[in-house]
């Protein structure tokens, strides 16, 4: 008989989950008791990221099950520690499902609401002289972790396009998440007092399956003078090839105020080449149609392709948790030429306690903007305060 009993404890990623199990797995068998009739007892930290997994020995992270950065490179379930083998761990809400030689075993485990506070700094500018401000304060009512939670949420944003005068506007949002049975959602859904902005999105347990909603003001001088808004509508599917590799695909669309809609298609593979070193490489590739191009000042051509070979590493020091990626490619929009695709990222995050205060930040650079489409540098980043009570 295999148990497991000793502490839960959630943890929250800069755009993922962790849940982090931590249990003591006692064999009863003979091959596994030795010859002193006791039970052999192994103690790891099984880390659920959904849909990653990696393990931790005596609070140790020996083999990251891959990087943890945003994009399709998932890994399916597993965990591997001192000779225990769990080939799938899933969580449905407040439980955690362990696998282990073909018997499924179920701990449920209850966690207090609590209530929680954040604050968020987000910004960005680019060579079209676009700076972007957003600041956000979080109130959480009822936190009870990172897929159970129901708040409010206050944010300023100044919007300067193409170095013009500065656009300022208040929003409010009902921040909740939740699940519902296999599947996990979460909403951002407000105003900016002139009508309905945020995001939503719902994905199943192993995040194979995603579908996601966006809206929001487009952040050009045509979009804050004439009021032009974005809503995006997009799935996202994921199918692990074995433990090594992953295909991705997904397709979206996205209505513009007017008469503008890009559609788009996007597919790409993942190959983990070291876990332990966290490292990985991925071919993202993405094409883009607009049924009515160029309507505004926004960058919209009729059709553009992107190719995009990406490596990414991630590290994890004293439980902090650190991921740096970049990509090279070719892009290639109607009535221009092929020309470069460049990208990188990097972002950190604190270590999760139960109470008391975390921080993540992230930073992003492209070489293409939506005001001033390709070759036009894009610097983005955020930096953010959680504090549960």
């Amino acid at each position: 008989m295999t148990s497991f009993a000793k502490d839960v404890r959630i943890e929250r990623t800069v755009g993922r989950f962790l849940v982090v199990a931590v249990f003591a797995m006692q064999a009863s068998t003979a091959a596994k008791a030795g010859a002193n009739g006791h039970a052999n007892e192994v103690e790891a930290v099984a880390i659920i990221n959904a849909p990653q997994i990696a393990y931790r020995m005596d609070g140790l992270i020996a083999e990251p099950a891959g990087e943890q950065s945003s994009g399709s490179n998932q890994l399916p379930f597993g965990v591997h520690s001192a000779g225990v083998v769990a080939p799938f761990i899933e969580t449905v809400g407040d439980r955690i499902k362990v696998e282990d030689a073909g018997q499924l075993l179920e701990r449920e485990f209850e966690l207090p609401a609590r209530v929680a506070a954040g604050a968020q700094v987000i910004a960005s500018t680019d060579s079209s002289t676009t700076d972007v401000l957003r600041i956000r304060y979080q109130s959480m009512l009822r936190y009870v972790h990172p897929w159970e939670y129901l708040g409010v949420t206050f944010e300023g944003a100044w919007i300067t396009p193409f170095g013009g005068e500065t656009d300022f506007s208040r929003r409010v949002y009902i921040e909740v998440a939740d699940n519902l049975g296999e599947w996990d959602f979460d909403a951002r859904i407000g105003t900016d007092g002139s009508t309905v902005v945020g995001a939503a999105s719902i994905h199943n347990h192993d995040w194979s399956k995603r579908f996601f909603f966006d809206r929001d003001i487009v952040e050009t001088f045509d979009g804050v003078d004439l009021g032009i808004y974005a809503t995006l509508i997009g799935a996202e599917f994921r199918t692990y090839l074995d433990s090594k590799n992953t295909l991705n695909y997904g397709f979206g669309l996205t209505e513009y105020v007017g008469k503008n809609m890009t559609f788009y298609v996007e597919s790409g593979f993942t190959h983990q080449f070291d876990r332990k070193l966290g490292l990985n490489a991925q071919l993202q590739m993405r094409y883009e149609h607009s049924t009515f191009p160029d309507e505004f000042d926004y960058y919209a051509p009729e059709n553009r392709v992107e190719i995009m070979p990406i490596l990414a590493l991630t590290r994890y020091s004293s439980n902090w948790s650190y991921n740096i990626e970049g990509g090279y490619g070719v892009q290639r929009a109607t009535e221009t030429d092929w020309q470069d695709l460049r990208y990188a990222q990097f972002w950190f995050q604190s270590p999760d306690i139960d109470s008391g205060i975390k921080v993540e930040g992230s930073i992003t650079y492209s070489n293409t903007s939506l005001q001033a489409g390709p070759n036009f540098d894009y610097v983005g980043g955020n930096l953010g305060l959680f504090a549960v009570f």
